[in-house]
């Protein structure tokens, strides 16, 4: 839930979103696995409504750069994210429309340690090493993406991209996988 504008080339958004919780055991939810038993003794990590700012600009009508950042408004101990991105419009006409995405995430320490962090406590009871990981760039994704519009209402997107672990995050204990493929489509309907 948000809101969001433009001016000239400038846009804006404020948006309340909610980062999930993450299970030191198996469990199955509405929306897939929220834990891994692989993560038994690493304790519970409480989910968090989040207010989630962006802006962005458009110094050419094919380009714009966005910055965006994810504050928790509870459990503050969860830390906060910073992602600065970068699209280009490769193919921008008649019915479809085609993009490119580069985005870098950072993130702070508190954030670090919670996600990709293993405490001294944590290591005793879990069997991870004790891993404290250092703020700053953490991630970096890539995403394209094609709209194609059948008529003023309909239109459909599909989208296929990776996000890759970076740095402290991707040396952690805890890190299975260092990139993870993303992909999707769906079916608009304007009204």
């Amino acid at each position: 839930m948000g809101y969001g504008g433009q001016d000239g080339p400038f846009s804006y958004s404020a948006a309340l979103g909610y980062r999930g919780e993450r299970k030191d055991k198996d469990e199955r939810s509405l929306f897939g696995n929220t834990g891994s038993d692989e993560l038994q003794g690493m304790g519970e990590i409480k989910g968090n409504p989040s207010a989630v700012l962006s802006v962005g600009f458009k110094p050419l009508s094919m380009l714009e750069l966005t910055v965006s950042a994810d504050l928790p408004l509870s459990r503050r101990e969860n830390g906060k994210t910073l992602h600065t991105g970068i699209a280009a419009q490769l193919l921008s006409g008649g019915t479809d429309h085609v993009s490119l995405a580069l985005t870098a995430g950072f993130a702070d320490g508190k954030y670090l340690q919670t996600y990709h962090g293993v405490s001294a406590s944590q290591a005793a009871t879990s069997g991870f090493s004790a891993y404290r990981p250092k703020a700053g760039l953490y991630e970096a994704s890539t995403m394209l993406t094609w709209e194609h519009t059948f008529n003023p209402r309909w239109s459909a997107t599909t989208l296929i991209g990776a996000t890759q672990l970076l740095r402290d995050a991707s040396r952690s204990p805890l890190t299975k996988r260092k990139t993870n493929p993303t992909a999707g489509f769906y079916v608009t309907y304007a009204y």
